[in-house]
């Protein structure tokens, strides 16, 4: 016990201990057994005075007898419990009405219209108070057989780090439940129809997966479904609330008749008559799966046929709750329980003695009640007293008729049926017995013309596993593990086998060609010639080139019609997809700059790969010229040399060597020549739906796709009058974006935090520091992330980042900061996220290390840069980003501190936007000098004889006084 309360323990012995949350998140105990409290709390003495409570408060003093203060504390339980049942559209919440000699206690008036929602309102509200201060994420696992799924989902829809699968057999549920379900459309619900299954398979299946110790871990599994005590905790509630309405003196018994088929709903009874209420008997109400029905009369609980009946949700042979109370039957003996349900679930069977079965009924009455009785029960209910069932209630009633004066029920007795659903949710049994449409309370008509969504599965644990990990990743959702595995390449995100970057070559898979819309707008024949069919480029190109000029069509008239072209339907969504599942993409063409850059600014993504035309003066397209060969495949490799497992994704002849360099390669809108060639090698794709789930099947599905062995750079092969392609790279924070640590310390007020790799160089001590600034100061890494979500990028960084694109159009960011920093930071500045590094949290959720991706990235990224022929300008502003500044040809220090100025006199520095750009033109204009330089010197060597010489030199001079007119590639034009 802790302050007064239980810890929990499993039916069959294998744990024990645990506290109350632990107990809520764990739903199926790790043995397979079920939780219950150590013991059960007796509130005989304090009843009287609970009589006049409303049923949040009520609720209060149940629950607060399971869960300790300091677990939560009285006014957080209050608030909690009185926000559980606002949603209710009865202000009694659960009312009971008297008809004849019975009453009905309403439970149907809640979001989904069943006796579900009481449990599952206070459950959703539970997990999350609980998540709100731990770093954990919880994937909900149901299986219904109606009225939970909707309960759950409307008790889970749209929580935070909750998603909620929902298990329910195809065709055996109604319209109504379903539609219920599926018109949810929030993006953490997921319904799962199981094809050819019954209520029995489904929850079957749910025990099977959360008995997985590995995915139970993987994807943080939790339950809804009544095998949670918190759903019977919070189902005693209306035991006692019906009590103190009908016996407000506390002066008499009650008994209550419970349609039951997992035993959840009676099991909350017997909960509350052990704590004192006055009970005198309670019910068993099955329909015509009366397995229950068998054993308090026969003592033989056999599993039989499941049978169809007009309710659906008592459908179930295997009552899952049963085994709580088998657990007190045996004398709380865990090691016979354990024994008995191990021989049931082999043969079965479960058979007890007479002496046995003797004790049970002395628990529990029971009936039965098949089609007809149930039909006849409605028909008769509604023409004595104009009051609806729904066909469940209805087995409730059945089964107290046929025990009416037995037992003393009868003779003024008070006797409750539960009303456990809305006869809204049945209307063809209900139109069907009384020939009346029942009236839809506001949250079924509501359902009328819903849009809905579904997923379907094969009756299997193994396809429902594949459909929740496949869900869990389409939804970018990223899971919590303990321990991160520590390879050399380094799981960079737990939902991911390795550190995984897409390469998608953009033409033909995101965009249109640019040739084929030339194409149609000339109608030019002899245009529609792509890489899709012709695998030689360069003789493409030329060929291009020839029908180009013999045309008419200049370079202008290109850029007419690719300033029209918007990216291909339904591209963007995907991309927005796939930053949620490999956050890391880099796009890639080989086509021309003109048309790279702005399909590339549509898509949202800097241009950085391409080549480029060359053009005569009268407009006229004269050449093509290859910034570097093969360039697709040899970026590939420098990811690769990155720590990056790479997918590549292409649709032509000339995509086919970036694909088999990579991990995985898919063909996207390949023709069919490419599909005849290639087919057998790589996936193929026709669609953007096709595309993703081939990209699931690389990053998920097992076996983990190995990463290639690292190929050895190879001398550079380029053109050498492309030499001249600059590209900046640069550390975003301090340059673009506030630093993350000293803006936490200001928001925190922990001014040690505002100590930074620009005052000292140890940046794994400095780290360290920071994790214990945050426990000490009782702050987790959720809080850290949370806080950091507001931050904007520094004033006039996008303003800069607008000029430099004309400038030097090839740009690159970078961070050695964590990724939930760096994720929203660089979607702000425009950028995609690719290179990052990791916080690491303990089971607390505090900080315990910082995960280094890649040691030294920064400098390593400027010299893979430069074997794809880029010459780097390298922005940082900190002593971590030295070596990548000394690397590249040119770099810049953004506001040093004059630590590092001391240090560091010999680089370039910039205090501000005004000055780096000043810097930037410094360094490309001096290389514009040398440019002409060396075409006045290649001319000279040239040079055989002194006249030539001559001449060569004058080219020199005359080219010095010309106005240097820089294109948008940083290269000469008009020379």
């Amino acid at each position: 016990a802790k302050n007064g309360c239980p810890t929990y323990r499993s039916t069959r012995g294998g744990q024990s201990g645990l506290q109350f949350e632990d107990a809520v998140f764990e739903g199926l105990a790790r043995d397979g057994g079920l939780l219950v409290p150590d013991f059960i709390p007796d509130v005989s003495s304090t009843l009287k005075s609970w009589s006049s409570l409303a049923f949040h408060e009520l609720a209060f003093e149940i629950v607060s007898r399971y869960c300790p203060e300091d677990v939560i504390p009285a006014p957080d339980l209050r608030e909690l419990l009185k926000k559980s049942y606002s949603t209710f559209e009865h202000p009694e919440v659960v009312p009971c009405p008297k008809y004849g000699d019975i009453h009905v206690m309403e439970l149907f008036h809640g979001p989904s219209s069943s006796f579900k929602d009481v449990a599952l309102q206070g459950l959703g509200n539970l997990y999350e108070y609980f998540l709100k201060r731990n770093p954990r994420r919880l994937t909900i696992l149901a299986a219904t057989s109606g009225d939970t799924g909707s309960a759950a989902i409307h008790g889970l829809a749209g929580k935070e780090k909750i998603d909620c699968f929902v298990l329910f057999p195809e065709g055996r549920v109604s319209p109504v439940q379903q539609l219920q379900m599926t018109s949810v459309l929030d993006a953490n619900v997921h319904c799962i129809s199981v094809e050819g299954g019954t209520f029995d398979d489904c929850q079957n299946i749910v025990k099977e997966l959360m008995s997985d110790l590995d995915f139970k871990q993987k994807f943080g599994i939790g339950a809804v479904n009544s095998i949670n005590w918190a759903r019977i905790l919070f189902q005693i509630t209306y035991y006692f609330y019906t009590y103190y309405k009908l016996c407000p003196a506390c002066d008499g018994e009650l008994s209550f008749s419970v349609p039951t088929g997992n035993f959840g709903d009676i099991l909350a009874g017997y909960y509350a008559k052990r704590m004192g209420l006055p009970v005198k008997h309670l019910i068993v109400a099955t329909n015509a799966n009366d397995i229950l029905h068998r054993f308090f009369t026969c003592g033989e609980y056999d599993k039989g046929q499941v049978y169809a009946t007009t309710s659906p949700s008592m459908d179930i042979q295997i009552s899952s709750n049963f085994e709580r109370y088998l657990f007190y039957l045996y004398g709380e003996d865990s090691s016979k329980l354990a024994g008995a349900m191990s021989s049931f679930k082999a043969t079965g069977k479960l058979h007890v003695d007479e002496q046995t079965r003797e004790l049970a009924s002395r628990d529990f009455l029971s009936g039965a009640a098949d089609n007809d009785m149930v039909k006849a029960a409605m028909q008769a209910y509604h023409k004595a007293h104009g009051y609806m069932l729904c066909p469940h209630t209805a087995c409730g009633v059945c089964a107290f008729d046929q025990l009416r004066g037995k037992d003393g029920l009868g003779d003024g007795h008070k006797v409750v049926v539960l009303g456990t659903a809305s006869p809204a949710k049945f209307p063809e049994a209900v139109v069907d017995a009384t020939g009346v449409q029942p009236p839809p309370p506001p949250a079924i008509a509501r359902l009328e013309g819903a849009k809905t969504k579904c997923m379907k599965s094969s009756n299997s644990a193994r396809s429902i596993y594949n459909t929740i990990e496949r869900s869990l990743y389409d939804r970018g959702t990223y899971l919590h593990y303990a321990d991160r595995p520590k390879e050399e390449r380094c799981d960079a995100l737990p939902c991911e086998a390795g550190m995984w970057l897409v390469a998608l070559d953009v033409e033909g898979t995101l965009v249109g060609e640019a040739w084929l819309e030339l194409q149609r707008k000339t109608g030019l024949e002899e245009l529609k010639i792509t890489t899709a069919h012709e695998p030689d480029y360069d003789k493409l190109m030329m060929y291009r080139i020839d029908v180009l000029r013999r045309n008419g069509i200049k370079l202008q008239d290109m850029k007419d019609v690719i300033g029209n072209m918007e990216p291909l339907p339904g591209c963007k969504e995907f991309l927005e997809w796939l930053k949620k599942v490999v956050p890391r993409v880099v796009l890639l063409t080989d086509t021309f700059e003109e048309y790279a850059m702005p399909l590339f600014d549509k898509l949202g993504f800097p241009s950085v790969f391409c080549n480029s035309l060359t053009v005569s003066e009268q407009g006229e397209i004269t050449g093509h010229i290859l910034r570097l060969r093969d360039q697709k495949r040899k970026a590939v490799e420098s990811f690769q040399r990155l720590n990056f497992r790479v997918i590549a994704i292409g649709d032509s002849f000339n995509d086919i060597s970036m694909m088999k360099a990579a991990e995985g390669g898919i063909l996207m809108h390949a023709s069919e020549k490419v599909v005849k060639a290639h087919g057998g090698e790589f996936p193929i794709c026709t669609d953007y739906d096709a595309l993703k789930e081939r990209i699931l099947d690389i990053v998920m599905r097992p076996p983990a796709t190995p990463a290639k062995p690292l190929v050895i750079p190879t001398p550079l092969e380029y053109e050498s009058a492309y030499r001249r392609m600059w590209l900046v790279l640069t550390n975003v924070a301090g340059t673009f974006a506030p630093e993350p640590w000293p803006a936490l310390g200001a928001m925190t007020g922990i001014e040690e935090l505002s100590t930074t790799t620009h005052d000292v160089p140890d940046y794994d001590n400095l780290m360290q520091v920071r994790a214990r600034l945050l426990r000490e100061h009782k702050i987790t890494l959720e809080n850290v992330y949370e806080k950091l979500k507001c931050l904007d990028p520094l004033p006039g960084a996008n303003d800069f980042l607008t000029w430099l694109k004309p400038v030097v159009p090839r740009s690159f960011m970078i961070s050695d900061s964590f990724e939930e920093f760096a994720e929203p930071i660089f979607q702000k500045l425009g950028h995609p996220m690719v290179f990052c590094n990791f916080l690491e949290s303990d089971t607390e959720g505090y900080m315990v290390r910082h995960v280094v991706r890649l040691r030294d990235q920064k400098r390593l990224a400027v010299e893979e840069f430069q074997r794809l022929n880029f010459r780097v300008i390298a922005i940082g502003s900190s002593y971590l980003d030295v070596p990548m500044i000394k690397t590249a040809e040119a770099g810049i220090l953004f506001k040093p501190s004059k630590h590092i100025t001391d240090a560091h006199p010999d680089i370039a520095t910039a205090m501000n936007y005004e000055e780096l750009k000043t810097r930037i033109l410094e360094i490309i204009d001096t290389d514009l000098e040398t440019q002409l330089l060396e075409i006045a010197v290649a001319v000279f060597c040239l040079c055989r004889r002194w006249r030539l010489a001559v001449a060569a030199f004058t080219m020199w001079t005359q080219l010095e006084k010309c106005t240097l007119k820089r294109s948008s590639s940083g290269y000469v034009s008009g020379v």
